[in-house]
């Protein structure tokens, strides 16, 4: 990240006067969050805005050939393009996304502390032994990506399962994980690490720097702890000398920060998806889909009671009108007497039909529709403006064209 002189300046100044340019104290770090995933070996951690996404690739292979009775085990941190504007712009110019400075600080924190047993990882010496891979992707660089991809892989391989495997004589039969449960990796111990930013020639301790604080920094010190409260390593990549009592005070703040660290993953994995895999949950019903489903049933028996009562004797809720005088005859369904039966032409309906059809005469003339009366009243209106043109034009045809008088042609 690429700040400006009196950016720095800034930041120095704020900082000798315990002043923190996001607020916090010199001795407080950002909030650490795990999230796990629902993939074995695949978690999420994340400190303050700095996001790392971090996974295991388990796969047998031959061992090499100086030491063939322990496992493999490589790292790798990359950059996603969106982590940082530097690192877009180096996307975009064709750079490797790959960082081996950071890639080789988080091996010696964790491969070179001894805290994965690489021994326990063999299946047949010299034939046969477990290969390990942990990508870490950083997804935002906001400051402290060192400890945030640290963090990271010690947490994927916390969360990450083999298969289990058997041995018969000569022969090795590694059953997957529908047939076995797989089985955690041999973890010794859990290093955190916590980097400490130094100002003001090594005289002021900032621990967990943002990006600007990275970028006005004086030097910085990495310390590496277990749960234990045991000095895995300490990292000083060059910068200010620093005294040995501030040397104490920065590893007591950082076994502090590991012991509580290491809680939060081992609550994070025991409540993550990892755990209720194997546990059989009973399928609740939708309230969704009960809801709707009671809506439907309840319409359903509406229709159906309407429907009872229009076809039901003496429940219909409206009177009908009188029967028409015509060839039309209503079929009465209140009268319980004999009815005639109908003579040639006749045509019955009941009241459901004739109520219906007197709506919807009602409806058309109310929208506009033309009754029969209208119709006819339109029809002769139409004739006597037809015999009125042709009379018109007839006496045109008729008049003289050398005649005189008034410019104005009259019909006769």
């Amino acid at each position: 990240m690429l700040v400006s002189t009196a950016e720095k300046q800034f930041v120095n100044d704020a900082v000798k006067s315990s002043i923190r340019v996001d607020g916090r104290r010199l001795d407080e770090t950002r909030e650490t969050k795990f999230h796990p995933l629902q993939t074995s070996g695949s978690i999420e951690v994340s400190i303050g805005m700095t996001r790392a996404l971090a996974y295991v690739e388990v796969e047998h292979t031959l061992p090499h050939p100086d030491r063939p009775s322990e496992g493999i085990v490589n790292f790798q941190v990359e950059y996603s393009p969106s982590a940082n504007q530097d690192r877009a712009f180096e996307f975009l110019m064709g750079s490797a996304s790959e960082d081996p400075l950071l890639t080789r600080e988080v091996e010696r924190a964790i491969r070179d502390s001894r805290a994965l047993d690489t021994e326990a990882l063999c299946i047949l010496a010299s034939k046969l032994v477990w290969s390990l891979k942990v990508v870490i992707t950083i997804l935002d660089h906001c400051g402290n990506v060192s400890d945030v991809a640290q963090v990271a892989a010690i947490a994927a391989l916390k969360h990450a399962r083999r298969p289990d495997f058997t041995i018969s004589g000569k022969e090795v039969t590694i059953h997957p994980v529908t047939h076995r449960e797989a089985v955690p990796l041999p973890i010794n111990f859990m290093p955190i690490m916590t980097t400490f930013a130094l100002f003001d020639s090594g005289a002021v301790v900032v621990i967990d720097p943002s990006a600007l604080e990275e970028a006005a920094m004086e030097g910085k010190v990495a310390v590496v702890m277990n749960e234990h409260k045991e000095i895995c390593g300490i990292r000083k990549p060059g910068g200010v000398c620093i005294e040995l009592e501030l040397l104490v005070q920065m590893v007591k703040m950082a076994g502090a920060r590991t012991l509580k660290l290491a809680k939060e993953l081992t609550r994070s994995l025991k409540s993550g998806p990892t755990e209720m895999l194997h546990e059989s949950s009973p399928t609740l019903p939708d309230p969704n889909l009960m809801f709707n489903s009671l809506g439907a049933q309840q319409a359903e028996n509406c229709v159906e009671e309407i429907g009872a009562e229009m076809k039901s004797p003496g429940n219909a809720r409206d009177e009908p009108p009188p029967a028409p005088t015509g060839t039309l005859t209503d079929t009465d369904n209140h009268s319980n007497a004999p009815h005639p039966p109908p003579s040639a032409g006749t045509v019955q309906r009941n009241d459901v039909e004739m109520a219906h059809e007197d709506e919807s005469e009602t409806a058309n003339v109310g929208k506009g529709f033309k009754t029969s009366q209208d119709s006819k009243n339109l029809e002769s209106s139409d004739s006597d403006d037809d015999d009125s043109d042709g009379d018109l034009m007839a006496a045109l045809i008729s008049r003289p064209r050398g005649g005189g008088g008034s410019g104005r042609r009259r019909p006769k």
